[in-house]
């Protein structure tokens, strides 16, 4: 049975459809998907690649940083450290102009093996604007230090004479200790052959 000029127009363009639609599903939608996952895993991919770089930009400033407080920093004798952070509290709060009352030194205290922490508390008595300066140059010390308590009260109601009780710590590197291990170099000979 021979199709007519109109049948063979309308067979031709079913199959054109069916084509297309063949090609969208076999081929046009799974390169769509493949290439959008792709352009999602290049994203990624760059973010993390961001993150990584920021990290890494992070890690040498806070290495600079840390080389600086090591320079600038405490010993490795817990009572000279303590030593240094008692002077420099005396000149900031005189800068500052605060009163000190009290500037006691607790013992080092050691949760790690490389380092033992330092712990100051301070009491004086001064202005708020005193106290802001106060706290200023303490946060931006060279010393390796950590304001950790800090208390403000009000000496008498209605002034601005206020006493300010802080607490200061730092890390101090514990000292290296020399191994009393022999080489095989310095090893005593047992007689006999060399």
């Amino acid at each position: 049975m021979a199709l007519s000029q109109r049948e063979r127009y309308i067979a031709i363009g079913m199959g054109a459809v069916l084509g297309l639609l063949a090609l969208d599903r076999f081929v046009y939608t799974p390169w769509e998907d493949s290439r959008q996952d792709l352009t999602n895993k290049i994203q990624l991919a760059r973010d993390k690649f961001h993150e990584d770089s920021g990290i890494l930009h992070r890690n040498v400033e806070a290495q600079g940083t840390w080389k600086t407080m090591l320079t600038n920093g405490l010993t490795g004798d817990t009572s000279a450290a303590q030593e240094q952070i008692v002077k420099n509290i005396r000149e900031w709060s005189q800068a500052a102009g605060m009163v000190p009352i009290a500037i006691k030194p607790d013992h080092a205290t050691s949760d790690n093996k490389n380092y033992q922490k330092v712990t100051v508390r301070f009491t004086a008595t001064g202005s708020t604007a005193s106290i802001g300066r106060m706290l200023y140059r303490t946060e931006n010390s060279k010393l390796p230090l950590r304001v950790s308590e800090v208390q403000i009260t009000s000496r008498r109601e209605g002034t601005d004479d206020l006493q300010l009780m802080m607490t200061v710590t730092s890390l101090c590197p514990v000292p290296e200790k020399k191994d009393n291990k022999t080489t095989v170099a310095e090893a005593p000979s047992r007689g006999g052959r060399a």
